[in-house]
């Protein structure tokens, strides 16, 4: 409203006719109110024509200013005013030493923050507390390398040298950063053929090819065959002897995947001896648990005629383990990683299904919810009676882990359907240590429209508040507005079909109802969900006089 009326912020000028730059502003406040960067996407840019001064930067007490702002929300048309009046782009935000460069390719949503501030000087080097510079920031968000190409290219056309081997506090390069994160093949090729070393090694030791060998087969396989031939190609000799501070060889941690898969033709012509190859397995088998596991099964069938009986101790029985398979947490990777024979094999052997883990009062039932990538353990479990309320130290029953990561909802229904089969009664409201129940889990993580249908219609609340006063429908108001307006709707219209009212009026420990923080969060559509039942009641009250 400010805005649209022309009010303008008048600044503070002392006796001598001079602004002073260091006041915290409306802005300054926004930036530390928000809890999601992204809601404010409509609001930055009318801040910033009621307080935006380009000849004046101001600055609040941490150091924090209106350029940084400028730059961490995509105002791109502020962020050029101020380069043209002058404004140093190398500009620092003292608590955390990032430029503003570094704050734009973190926050950022649109590339043309980047390139202004490349154009306008910034330096593409910049360390910032954490020996993080920019190429540390893009290696880790960057996940279309589109941003990568377009940083190199500019630099390129400003004759600018980008240390592509820089390191931060902790030794980390830029690939060591673009390896550690989701499939970044492109990223990685990038970065060799821009120069990049395959052999530093960072604080512990480890070289861009441990940290392809310490990740999930899902990637390791495709990613080590790839970055062998890129520095073949490159006329690179990749050091596949180098040793980790653990002793390990980058090798070995995928050399027994390559054996297991039969792929041992992408790494066996790397070792020199057929001993150092054995050695390399030998490592594994000792220190890598998916080595392990791997060959858990055949282990098992093994020791089975010597196993103890049912009556043996537990103690006993967690000798064996440890002595024969050289992992002390071998009785629950075992669920960890899906091996549904062994489970089975345990359970009939009088394995207790709710066998704990006392580092994190986890069930094996949390542990198969959590990391098993079929639903054949939680089957085997629940029918082995295994206890679908019990709670880990967090609080977290079952079903709390299922709505955070039950994306297909395909979990949730077996769930059900196989307790309604026992005659379990699964607590639908079972609150966690900070107060959340499953349906508060489900609506902060994704688009989970139908999680939130499905435990609607087994009863869950819809007026529960957790520990910070949110109620289901705080939640949704909080989310992002491409998930919050649908959302909105689609809550409502379940909870009228079930008759159940909804506490619309509801405050949180800040005092905010669900409509404010709708209010606050930018979601048009679910400002109307709101208002649409409040609006029907009025006209139904006229026409009853009319």
């Amino acid at each position: 409203m400010a805005a649209a009326d022309a009010y303008r912020d008048e600044p503070e000028i002392d006796e001598n006719g001079i602004i002073s730059p260091r006041r915290t502003t409306p802005i300054h406040h926004a930036v530390k109110k928000n809890e999601e960067f992204r809601q404010w996407i409509y609001v930055f840019p009318l801040l910033f024509d009621i307080c935006g001064k380009f000849d004046v930067n101001y600055t609040d007490e941490s150091g924090y200013t209106h350029f940084h702002a400028a730059c961490q929300f995509s105002c791109v048309r502020v962020v050029q005013g101020f380069l043209e009046h002058g404004q140093d782009p190398n500009c620092i935000w003292p608590e955390t030493g990032d430029s503003a460069l570094h704050i734009a390719l973190r926050f950022a949503w649109t590339n043309d923050i980047m390139i202004l501030l490349l154009r306008g000087g910034a330096d593409p080097n910049l360390p910032n507390k954490k020996g993080s510079t920019p190429l540390h920031i893009i290696a880790k968000e960057d996940s279309d390398c589109e941003k990568v190409k377009l940083f190199f290219q500019i630099n390129d056309e400003l004759n600018q040298l980008v240390q592509i081997d820089a390191r931060d506090k902790l030794g980390n390069t830029p690939i060591h950063l673009a390896l550690e994160h989701g499939d970044q093949k492109k990223m990685m090729e990038i970065m060799l053929r821009r120069g990049a070393s395959p052999n530093l090694a960072n604080d512990k030791g480890s070289t861009p090819l441990h940290i392809i060998s310490k990740r999930h087969t899902y990637y390791c396989d495709d990613l080590t065959e790839y970055f062998f031939k890129i520095n073949d190609e490159l006329n690179q000799r990749v050091q596949v002897d180098a040793r980790d501070r653990l002793a390990l060889r980058g090798i070995s941690s995928h050399l027994w995947h390559a054996f297991r898969w039969h792929k041992s033709q992408i790494l066996a012509p790397r070792c020199s001896h057929h001993t150092r190859v054995r050695s390399c397995a030998n490592l594994t088998l000792r220190y890598q648990k998916a080595a392990l596991v791997s060959t858990f099964s055949q282990r098992c069938e093994e020791v089975a005629v010597t196993w103890p009986p049912v009556a043996a101790s537990s103690a006993t029985r967690g000798r064996i383990m440890r002595e024969y398979f050289m992992w002390p947490a071998i009785g629950t990777e075992k669920h960890r990683f899906s091996c549904v024979r062994v489970v089975q094999g345990f359970l009939e052997h009088g394995q207790d299904p709710n066998c704990i883990w006392p580092e994190t009062g986890d069930s094996a039932l949390h542990i198969a919810l959590r990391f098993a990538w079929t639903n054949d353990i939680m089957i085997l479990l629940l029918r082995g009676g295994a206890d679908p309320n019990l709670p880990n130290k967090k609080g977290s029953t079952p079903l709390h882990i299922i709505a955070k990561e039950d994306s297909d909802c395909e979990k949730v229904k077996l769930f059900f359907q196989i307790n309604d089969e026992l005659n379990q009664l699964v607590q639908i409201d079972a609150r966690d240590k900070l107060g959340n129940t499953p349906i508060h889990l489900a609506l902060e993580h994704g688009d989970q429209k139908k999680m939130m249908e499905i435990m609607l219609r087994r009863g869950a609340s819809p007026n529960l508040a957790n520990d910070k006063g949110s109620t289901p429908l705080h939640i949704i108001s909080k989310r992002h507005t491409y998930y919050c307006d649908d959302l909105t709707e689609y809550f409502f219209k379940i909870n009228d079909e079930l008759n159940q009212r909804v506490q619309v009026d509801a405050r949180d420990r800040l005092g905010r109802t669900p409509l404010q923080c709708a209010v606050v969060n930018c979601s048009p559509y679910a400002v109307e969900s709101f208002t649409e039942p409040w609006r029907q009641s009025v006209e139904l009250r006229i026409s009853h006089f009319e």
